[in-house]
């Protein structure tokens, strides 16, 4: 895994799609090519769904990303939200509210969610 300002290798979703005997067959070849960085598909045709196989440093390369993903999705959301002037009269109402003692606590709030639904 590089720094941070190396580009990621992104591993292909799938190289190779084969079924179970194939990959049982020929596994020592299967897995030099998930070592050299291919994704293996194995099939076994039934109601199942299919298993991946890759290397575990493509892996944390996919982890990574989607931990920066997420990361991104909050911050434009974040964003999003201080545009929305609405939003953020309602929030300042709300951090009123709360220093003037007139919040409720999360277990009551959630409490009153829980029966509305209840009632709905």
């Amino acid at each position: 895994m590089g720094t941070a300002t190396d580009t990621p290798t992104i591993p292909a979703l799938s190289d190779d799609i084969v079924a179970t005997t194939d990959f049982r067959n020929d596994l020592r070849a299967y897995l030099d090519k998930v070592r050299a960085g291919h994704v293996i598909t194995v099939f076994t045709g039934s109601n199942e769904d299919p298993v991946s196989v890759i290397a575990r440093q493509a892996l944390a390369v996919l982890i990574e990303l989607a931990k920066k993903w997420e990361a991104l999705e909050a911050e434009v959301e974040g964003a999003e939200l201080m545009k929305d002037e609405d939003a953020m009269h309602a929030l300042e109402r709300g951090e009123h509210q709360v220093k003037r003692g007139r919040g409720i606590s999360v277990d009551e709030a959630r409490a009153k969610l829980g029966r509305r639904r209840k009632d709905s």
